[in-house]
């Protein structure tokens, strides 16, 4: 590739704006100090594409789009690097330093890689078309594929012979170092001639993500090992920074908004022959951090769907501990756990696309994956295996670096853990009111009325004294809302600004965790036994808990609890986001841009 001194790149940058360019291909409006548009790179309805001339960039808040106005040009008129700059330095009059020789050297070399490589593609389709493909097609076609499948992925055929397509390229004038190069042959160390790499195999092209073949990966007929067989790495092709079918995938994924990253070529060509479109797959290795980071281009929380399998099993447990490291607001992983047996292939061609994309959707969350993962057909009765399940687990929240994502996770795995203390006869989960749906909120319930005269909220901690008061005290008034879930999560994450509140919330977890909740006069008797018959008074006294009774209605105080929930939670996360957008607002990089674009995404 042709290299450019850096200097020569800033004055381009300098001299060409992203607004002329971007704007002279897509619509620009203002938008306080920024320009604005709908992004060119994925399907939307409100402007989320931002362009900054005093910063040389461009982001999309929505699908992570980001450079300058070089990347802009390769990226949406798909020139290479070099195209992109002369075209620049041409409309700026900005004359270009000669090439040097050893880049034309190299820009020759990738070029002839990518010339031989189709070569060898074109050769490969013909042999599965012709009598010496009969076996391959019978394959094909047993794994439900169409003709126009195989066109549309170029499939093809490597005779079982040891020089089948050296020949063929050598009578088109391709040296042995080029086939060498390009990773189609193998040059033996004691002197032989060298041979064919890939022999008896259906052949899967591997494209980069302007849709040219850089490497191919081979699927053997019949018995023999490995059963796959990819390329080695080139000057062209690296296993680790490839995701197989991602110039296909993305403007679908763009469009559905969703990314779904499968386990082997199969998998990818019978979902899109289903017209699931928005698939690829790593090469032949366990997922890297960088094609997470690839497929987080592409959606903000990525669907990994492998086999449903040990091996898949444990492919997603090592995802899962990868992609800790990684979470930032707004970024994170689903997991879509196939049938045991299945993989996405056989998936799709049993059930059907229709509840094939039903069980992607129902994508399980980052989080709920890891706590299957350490819990799936485990048991943890002794205290013991419980404490090491608790350390487990919060080791795996000190992975993440996002603070902010990683207070959520360790409240997340602390609810889990308060519901498995429940004994195996109590109501965890249950509703309150039987199970049946929550009552509509009462615009007349005490408690709503002690909310409209809450004050605001301590800043640092996101705590709230008068909001605390009202949950406790509602959650004392009415015992049985503890046997609720929901109701047990908000009790262990709840933030106390009052430290003094501490042990009777403590005693009501206690409480929820022994099963059938007792009455109030119980509960009460219960608390004082506990020393806390004075909190119990202070608490009930307190101006804004007084009107709390144990006389009214379950579902009018279930109903009082939801929306007290939901104003705490829409106050925090608000106070939350403004703060971490004042902090961002003028750092613009990498990371924080990605962070930005979350909490845009959530506002």
């Amino acid at each position: 590739m042709v290299k450019f001194p850096p200097q020569l790149l800033e004055q381009i940058k300098d001299a060409m704006p992203v607004s002329r360019v971007v704007g002279a291909r897509v619509p620009l409006r203002k938008q306080g100090h920024t320009l604005v548009a709908c992004c060119p790179f994925h399907k939307e309805k409100s402007p989320s594409f931002h362009v900054n001339d005093a910063r040389h960039s461009y982001h999309c808040f929505g699908c992570g789009a980001h450079g300058d106005v070089i990347r802009f040009l390769t990226e949406y008129e798909g020139m290479s690097f070099p195209e992109a700059v002369e075209r620049l330095a041409n409309e700026a009059g900005i004359p270009l330093p000669k090439p040097r020789e050893e880049d034309r050297a190299q820009a020759a070399k990738m070029q002839s890689q990518y010339e031989v490589l189709e070569l060898a593609t074109q050769w490969f389709e013909q042999q599965l078309q012709g009598t010496v493909g009969s076996a391959a097609r019978e394959y094909l076609a047993g794994r439900g594929l169409s003709e126009q499948t195989i066109r549309t992925f170029r499939l093809g055929f490597a005779p079982d012979a040891r020089d089948g397509v050296k020949k063929h390229l050598a009578a088109q004038g391709v040296t042995d170092a080029a086939m060498l190069a390009a990773g189609l042959i193998g040059q033996p160390e004691d002197g032989r001639a060298a041979y064919d790499r890939f022999r008896g195999r259906v052949m899967f092209p591997i494209e980069n993500s302007k849709g040219k073949v850089i490497a191919f990966g081979g699927r053997i007929l019949g018995a023999g090992e490995p059963k796959y067989l990819n390329s080695p790495e080139t000057d062209l092709f690296s296993k680790s920074h490839t995701l197989y079918n991602l110039h296909r995938a993305r403007k679908p994924a763009f469009d559905a908004e969703a990314i779904i990253a499968v386990e082997g070529y199969m998998d990818v060509i019978a979902l899109a022959q289903a017209g699931i479109a928005n698939a690829v797959a790593p090469l032949g290795t366990a997922v890297t951090e960088h094609q997470l980071r690839m497929l987080w281009q592409m959606a903000s929380e990525p669907v990994i769907c492998l086999d449903g399998d040990a091996a898949g099993f444990k492919a997603m447990a090592r995802v899962t501990e990868l992609a800790l490291p990684m979470l930032k607001p707004g970024l994170s992983f689903r997991f879509a756990l196939l049938p045991e047996g299945d993989d996405p292939d056989t998936l799709v061609r049993r059930l059907g696309a229709g509840e094939t994309r039903a069980l992607l959707a129902r994508a399980q969350g980052l989080a709920e994956m890891i706590w299957y993962c350490h819990t799936h057909n485990k048991h943890y009765d002794t205290p013991e295996q419980k404490a090491a399940l608790e350390e487990t687990l919060m080791q795996q929240v000190a992975l993440i670096a996002d603070r902010t994502v990683q207070n959520y996770y360790r409240d997340f795995f602390k609810s889990k853990l308060w519901q498995a203390r429940r004994a195996p006869g109590g109501k965890g989960g249950k509703s309150a009111t039987g199970g049946k749906p929550s009552a509509p909120l009462s615009r007349r319930s005490p408690q709503l009325e002690a909310l409209a005269r809450a004050g605001h909220s301590d800043a640092d901690t996101g705590a709230d004294p008068v909001k605390e008061r009202l949950l406790l005290a509602t959650a004392i008034a009415h015992p049985a809302l503890l046997e609720r879930a929901d109701v047990e999560e908000m009790l262990v994450s709840l933030p106390l600004a009052t430290a003094e509140l501490e042990p009777l919330r403590r005693a009501l977890l206690d409480v929820a965790c022994e099963g059938d909740a007792p009455e109030h006069e119980r509960l009460v008797k219960i608390l004082k036994a506990k020393g806390l018959g004075a909190a119990v008074q202070a608490l009930h006294s307190a101006p804004e808990a007084r009107h709390i009774r144990a006389d009214t209605s379950l579902e009018e105080a279930l109903a009082g609890w939801s929306r007290i929930v939901d104003a705490y939670q829409a106050e925090w996360d608000s106070r939350a986001k403004e703060q971490k957008i004042q902090e961002l607002d003028d750092v613009l990089t990498e990371e924080s841009l990605s962070r930005l674009r979350a909490l845009k995404a959530n506002s």
